[in-house]
């Protein structure tokens, strides 16, 4: 009966879909085998396929260390953004309501989860998340993302511009290589650069400038280049060469080995099991 619910959906317009009732909603968004894939039949499939692959590949390659690096902006550690990248990813390329979305780590996150885990800690994060998941699918149930539109365009882009100060100050202490945690608030970390200005570490320094500059002119060379991509690598070879041995804090320096053993699941927060 399922299956004959999500063929009869798949056949109609999305205008008729639209007026479905709540389970055949349900049951069209949670199949993944849907429209998503007819663009692969359209000319040169292998062609498509390969395409696909390859730009997929090189988000992945992106996404990886982008999300290591939210993460460890956000308080978290490195393995547990590449976790949840590649979770989120999947699950949303799998069950996402269309196939034009695009899924990925986000920044205007990390004041969000920095404030979070500097008040709390992860396993609280993890319960407002789970929480914040569940209010997702209600408002999408009862179609309530309309409601994005009623606000502000001038709030949106104070919001965004806020989240780029917040993020760029967060990681003021790495771009000027200090070794020392500046803390979470502004006062704290404008304070804390005026103390530790003599322990300026400017190959950090010049990595952080080539690595903006980078990206920013291969972006305008062509939008088809993969200019963050290129960017790290970079920057990646030359702090194994030319500047190693010259004060630069590794991600292994701070966080250690990244684990390999990733089968390991926890179903339910710490909080929960021991409040």
């Amino acid at each position: 009966m399922a299956k004959a619910m999500i063929q009869n959906l798949n056949e109609q317009p999305v205008n008729e879909r639209d007026n479905t009732h709540l389970v055949g909603r349900l049951l069209y968004y949670l199949n993944p085998l849907d429209g998503r894939y007819d663009d692969l039949g359209k000319g040169n499939w292998k062609l498509n396929v390969a395409r696909d692959f390859t730009a997929g590949l090189i988000v992945a390659m992106v996404a990886i260390p982008l999300a290591m690096g939210f993460a460890m902006a956000s308080g978290l550690r490195p393995e547990q953004g590449i976790i949840g990248g590649a979770v989120a990813g999947l699950v949303g390329a799998l069950f996402g309501g269309s196939k034009y979305q695009v899924y990925g780590p986000t920044a205007a996150f990390i004041p969000v989860i920095a404030g979070i885990m500097a008040t709390y800690n992860l396993s609280f994060l993890i319960l407002a998340s789970l929480i914040a998941g569940a209010i997702l699918m209600l408002m999408g149930v009862a179609r309530l993302g309309s409601l994005s539109r009623l606000v502000p365009h001038s709030i949106v882009v104070g919001f965004t511009i806020g989240i780029a100060v917040v993020i760029a100050l967060s990681q003021i202490g790495e771009v000027l290589g200090f070794k020392a945690s500046l803390g979470y608030g502004f006062l704290d970390k404008v304070t804390g650069v005026i103390a530790d200005i003599d322990g300026v570490n400017w190959y950090a320094v010049a990595l952080g400038l080539l690595t903006f500059a980078a990206t920013k002119y291969l972006l305008k060379v062509s939008p088809f280049i993969p200019a963050p991509l290129i960017a790290l690598a970079v920057a990646t070879g030359l702090s194994s060469t030319l500047f190693a041995g010259k004060g630069l804090t590794l991600i292994k320096d701070k966080y250690g080995a990244i684990p390999t053993d990733f089968f390991v699941f926890n179903f339910f927060p710490q909080w929960i099991l021991h409040p």
